[in-house]
């Protein structure tokens, strides 16, 4: 099944029209840059264990405050909720249409052509956050790596050998 085929089938599983799903251009491009500014900030993070975490208190307890396109920086996200949230409020209207991971799968498709494995552990889910950020034409400084390394279970040295290797590709 070719991509366009698989965001066809979807679009007639889910009763949906293109226009129903936002597009989020080089979405993983994106998602890395933001997964680093977060890290910077010390806020939010990828998390794929878990779709949008509950917000807690100062004290550890779960606030009760409903996550949405307003506040979704206060907590944690898998990869198909980052798709939700970078996609804005028209990506929070379609996950409540659909769930978190529906919204994701969609969100992908229409924005680059294909989705991940949205049941990959974290730090698998970051390398190939990274490697498709390349080709994207965002490519992480050996800095950015470092922080992203503090934060996650990652070695720079491999992250880098998947940066070098898409670099090659292209060339």
């Amino acid at each position: 099944m070719t991509p366009q085929s698989e965001y066809a089938y979807y679009l007639d599983r889910f009763n949906l029209k293109d226009e129903d799903v936002p597009a989020v251009p080089n979405l993983d491009a994106v998602m890395l840059q933001t997964l680093i500014r977060h890290a910077k900030a010390g806020t939010n993070g990828l998390w794929m264990t878990h779709w949008h975490e509950p917000i807690k208190t100062e004290y550890g307890e779960t606030s009760g405050e409903e996550i949405n396109e307003e506040n979704w920086c206060k907590t944690t996200h898998c990869r198909a909720g980052y798709a939700v949230c970078l996609a804005g409020k028209e990506g929070w209207n379609l996950e409540r249409r659909l769930d978190p991971e529906d919204a994701g799968i969609m969100i992908y498709f229409k924005s680059v052509g294909h989705h991940p494995n949205f049941y990959a552990g974290t730090e698998d889910a970051l390398y190939d956050i990274i490697k498709h950020a390349v080709k994207q034409g965002f490519t992480p400084t050996t800095a950015d790596l470092k922080i992203l390394s503090e934060r996650y279970d990652i070695e720079v040295d491999q992250a880098q050998e998947v940066i070098d290797c898409e670099e090659e590709k292209e060339s």
